[in-house]
């Protein structure tokens, strides 16, 4: 696989949505499993269109979940830019690619967690639930498609072809990217708040 194969790979592999709940890779917690397994069968969930009930207790661990689920993304994250400084320290390009696929492969997982858990709130007329953490998903898509085009950018440098994929950013549109980086992270966080604010109030 060459860096172009990988570049498209992150944006290929990002768009796609398995229909079913994958196990979370390693760098997840077991906790939000269980909590997910807990959550569908004590729901009944039959088809996509069953409605269910989630008590209050129910939606609080479903959004602790969530914020499980989203800590383990910036884990992922952290390990995506580690990997990609030993890459250029070391000069070891050829391993950048396979780290990419890695790297997807636990986003995806995530991701379809996460996903999961938007289709049973809205299975429970948790329309505002679901659409906040619809939010989240999309800014973390755009997200992860600013991070690799960062990471095309340090890559470049090193990896001359690259340029023409990339087309040689200039100082200027790297930093136009670090923004749209935090644009982007600005709205997940504000989301989580959110978040964290229904949450408060289902206790209270």
């Amino acid at each position: 696989m060459d860096f172009t194969q990988c570049f498209q790979l992150l944006e290929s592999r990002i768009n796609e949505k398995s229909s079913e709940t994958v196990t979370i890779p390693s760098c997840a917690c077991s906790s939000s499993q269980n909590n997910l397994k807990s959550i569908s069968k004590n729901s009944n969930l039959a088809t996509a269109s069953t409605k269910i009930c989630l008590s209050d207790e129910e939606l609080v661990t479903i959004l602790n979940t969530i914020f499980t689920l989203q800590a383990q993304r910036v884990m992922v994250y952290k390990d995506f830019d580690i990997k990609l400084a030993s890459v250029v320290s070391n000069n070891d390009m050829h391993l950048y690619p396979s780290q990419c696929k890695d790297i997807t492969d636990k986003f995806i997982a995530i991701s379809n967690n996460v996903i999961h858990i938007k289709e049973n709130l809205q299975m429970a007329e948790q329309t505002e639930l679901a659409n906040i953490i619809n939010t989240i998903q999309a800014a973390e898509k755009q997200k992860l498609m600013l991070v690799a085009a960062k990471h095309m950018d340090i890559l470049q440098d090193k990896v001359p072809s690259l340029q023409s994929l990339t087309g040689g950013k200039s100082t200027q549109q790297q930093v136009y990217l670090a923004n749209q980086i935090l644009e982007v992270e600005t709205v997940i966080a504000e989301a989580l708040d959110e978040l964290q604010s229904r949450k408060c109030d289902l206790i209270h």
